[in-house]
């Protein structure tokens, strides 16, 4: 299931991470996690997240020049 996660969701959870903190407060809410390990996982899965937002998936075909 995917979620649309922001650049700044990424940086409230990498700050608290940065602090060893298990809370994240973000636009007014809270978030409280069990371990650090459930965190780093969420922080992995939001890198994979905006970085399949941000890359066009475009497909191309080349064609190399043949050598003989």
């Amino acid at each position: 299931m995917s979620q649309d996660f922001t650049p700044e969701h990424l940086a409230a959870l990498t700050k608290a991470l940065s602090r060893g903190l298990r809370r994240v407060e973000h636009k007014g809410k809270v978030f409280e996690y069990q371990s650090l390990k459930e965190m780093l996982d969420l922080r992995d899965r939001m890198i994979r997240e905006l970085n399949a937002q941000s890359e066009p998936r475009v497909m191309t075909r080349r064609t190399l020049p043949v050598r003989s």
